[in-house]
């Protein structure tokens, strides 16, 4: 057989799974990922092709330019193409894209109207662009209409001609069909692309081979269109097993998908390890061994897999695992992903807005695309930070990326910044979250003005002065190794440390209350005495010299305001901790004396906090809307979500679609478990009711 190459589609067809949004900084890292692992053809760009953001096929993150201009600056051996439909694409798109060193361009039009790419395949091969004609929907045509079809494009001067099994449901025999009657007619190099519908995308690839094609598609972890195409991981590594891929570095191959494109995937995408097991043939049975093998001597799995299974297939011992282990151990590469891409590209500043300017529009922009691609929600916080009069807009370019959302933050300050907010994300983000706390400006309740307003966005509220509050309470007892024998003083704004104060004292901490003159009159022990509990710790200090005495942490909360000082640090216990909770409360002088004592300066960090707020908000309103009410089934009264229903209703886990009975109500907001027999047939016809349409949805 000849030689194998592998086009890979990862950020092209790729680009369908995530919603167009690859960006052009992903497709620099992936497609050298590629190159460093022997990759040769790599196709980049929008799904549908050149031009097919600009023709309403779904807006890109990236523009062709941008793309390509991307991967230009970072290959140097690979060649790099783009897709193109006629229709969707312009003559100049293709000279654009000549000019940026593009190497090949694939002209795809259905089986039967390969006329419609004739001046674009001349156009291509005059601008010296190598060209696949490609037959989208082979399918639909018997192989012999094919076969003349494909004649017809290597009469328009196409280099290759390659069959795409668009729907993912052509059989391995169709493959032999069609490909033995394309090899009577064409002379041409002839190419494949398959989808994985019905799981044959590699056992279609593999027939393509064995037919004659010597050029065929696949995309790291099979992400693509649909149910996504033959994982490159997968089909490297069989061609390589059969000699016909030559230059391929399979290891690089299965750490460039697990580090960059696995991440994307909101299902479980391929394992590394279970390719190389299968590789191997190698037993799983045998992994915990091999697991703990290679952590004790600091190798790779694969590598060890790899060396054991080349002695013993069948019943490795431990001893035979640890020898290739320590053999391995003195013959360590470099690995990916830590070393392999090692020209220039960033990879720390995927969080912030790629060095453009921080406009409310940029950062919704990025927010809308990490999300599309990783699947997560996206999400505005808008806050009103506390003595904020009316000035310009605040944007943070920090974009988070945590748990199930895509987070961006701007400080907002009156009615206008909140009617230019809404505005601008309207449709574009899925939720706005939105600081009630210090929301009524200037007589108007600025939550109001965004619930009439956002139609698309949805709307979930919470208090960010509460969640600053929450925040530092527990990375102080996340901190400390024994909450209950901290000495913690508190100062700052009233409003914050109160609170902050008590939630301490609840769990054991020392505490002293910083509060001036005034406000120790208006909060003395007095007034605090209601709020504690036996044995709570807590007392008032005005002196915050005094309050400092031997403290292992020393908490500021007064935003933008310093009120803790190097004096004050002075007077606590080396080794401590300094928490800026209002994020400019520690005088800057104090950090470099803070280091000298060992002293630990952190700055609260609402990410997690943030990201709850979010989950209990989207909790509730999923609770509200599915599963909280009352109504009547075959009869029978029922009730759930926390509904006092009435003595007898019949109570489930969810009023619009009951999956099982829990009890019966008892008329006072309790619930009867047991003793129900005289509630026998309102139970049975509740549950027959059920029964019947999970049969129904099965059918």
């Amino acid at each position: 057989m000849k030689k194998i190459d592998i086009l890979d589609t990862t950020l092209r067809d790729g680009n369908y799974a995530v919603s167009f949004q690859f960006t052009s900084r992903d497709t620099q890292i992936i497609a050298l990922a590629l190159e460093k692992a022997g990759f040769r053809w790599i196709e980049v760009g929008h799904g549908l092709g050149l031009n097919a953001s600009q023709k309403n096929k779904g807006v890109a993150a990236a523009t062709d330019r941008e793309y390509l201009k991307a991967v230009k600056g970072v290959l140097r051996k690979a060649g790099y193409g783009m897709f193109f439909i006629p229709g969707i694409g312009r003559t100049k798109d293709i000279k654009m894209a000549a000019d940026l060193g593009m190497s090949f361009v694939r002209v795809g039009t259905n089986a039967d109207r390969v006329c419609e790419g004739r001046q674009y395949i001349r156009l291509a091969k005059k601008l010296g662009l190598s060209v696949s004609a490609n037959l989208m929907k082979s399918y639909a045509l018997d192989p012999v209409e094919l076969s003349e079809k494909a004649r017809e494009a290597e009469d328009l001067g196409a280099d290759i001609v390659c069959i795409v099994d668009s729907a993912g449901g052509m059989l391995p025999e169709d493959i032999e069909r069609y490909f033995g009657e394309i090899k009577k007619k064409v002379s041409a190099r002839l190419g494949f692309h398959g989808h994985n519908n019905l799981s044959l995308a590699v056992a279609n690839t593999l027939k393509a081979v064995e037919c004659g094609a010597t050029i065929v598609d696949s995309s790291l972890q099979g992400i693509g269109r649909s149910s996504g195409n033959a994982p490159t991981e997968t089909l490297a590594t069989i061609l390589s097993k059969k000699k016909l891929l030559p230059g391929i570095d399979i290891r690089k191959t299965m750490d460039a998908g697990e580090a960059l494109v696995r991440p994307f995937f909101h299902k479980y995408g391929i394992s590394p390890i279970d390719v190389t097991l299968g590789y191997a043939q190698f037993h799983s049975s045998f992994m915990g061994k091999i697991t703990e093998a290679a952590k004790e001597y600091g190798v790779d799995e694969r590598d060890l897999i790899l060396r054991v299974s080349a002695k013993n297939r069948l019943a490795p011992p431990e001893k035979l695992i640890k020898t290739e282990a320590k053999i391995l151990k003195q013959r360590l590469h470099d690995r990916l992903p830590r070393t392999f891409i090692a020209s220039g590209i960033n990879l720390d500043s995927g969080n912030i807005t790629s060095g453009k300017k921080t406009t409310l529009q940029n950062v919704i922009k990025q927010i809308s695309s990490n999300s599309k691609r990783s699947g997560k929600l996206g999400v505005l916080n808008v806050v009103f930070p506390r003595g904020r009069k009316n000035e310009s807009l605040r944007i943070s370019p920090f974009i988070q990326e945590d748990f199930s959302y895509v987070v961006g933050t701007v400080e907002a300050s009156g009615a206008g910044h909140v009617k230019k907010i809404i505005n601008t994300v309207e449709g574009k983000l899925d939720y706005i979250l939105f600081d009630s706390s210090c929301a009524i400006k200037d007589g108007r309740n600025l939550v109001g003005i965004a619930e009439k307003a956002l139609e698309k966005t949805g709307l979930l509220i919470y208090s960010d002065y509460l969640a600053w509050i929450d925040t530092a309470r527990r990375e102080i007892v996340q901190l400390a190794e024994n909450p209950a024998a901290l000495n913690v003083a508190v100062f700052g704004d009233i409003e914050y440390t109160l609170n902050t104060a008590i939630m301490l004292a609840e769990v054991g901490s020392s505490v002293t209350l910083h509060a001036d003159r005034k406000k120790r009159s208006e909060f003395g022990r007095d007034a605090l005495e209601p709020f504690l509990k036996r044995g709570m710790k807590l007392r008032l200090e005005c002196d915050p010299r005094k309050a400092s005495e031997k403290k292992d942490v020393l908490l500021g909360f007064s935003p933008n305001r310093s009120c803790v000082t190097r004096e004050m640090a002075k007077r606590m216990n080396a080794g401590g901790i300094i928490i800026d909770a209002g994020l400019g409360s520690v005088d800057e002088n104090v950090i470099p004396y803070a280091y000298k004592r060992g002293i630990k300066v952190i700055r609260v960090d609402m990410r997690p906090v943030i990201a709850g707020e979010i989950t209990s908000s989207l909790g509730i309103k999923q609770l509200v809307d599915m599963h909280t009410g009352r109504r009547r089934l075959r009869g029978k009264g029922i009730v759930s979500g926390g509904f006092i229903g009435k003595k007898g209703d019949v109570i489930v886990d969810s009023v619009k679609n009951p999956t099982k009975v829990i009890g019966i109500a008892r008329g006072d907001g309790t619930v009867q478990y047991e003793n129900l027999s005289k509630y026998k047939k309102d139970i049975e016809a509740v549950e027959k009711e059920i029964l019947t349409k999970k049969v129904l949805l099965k059918h």
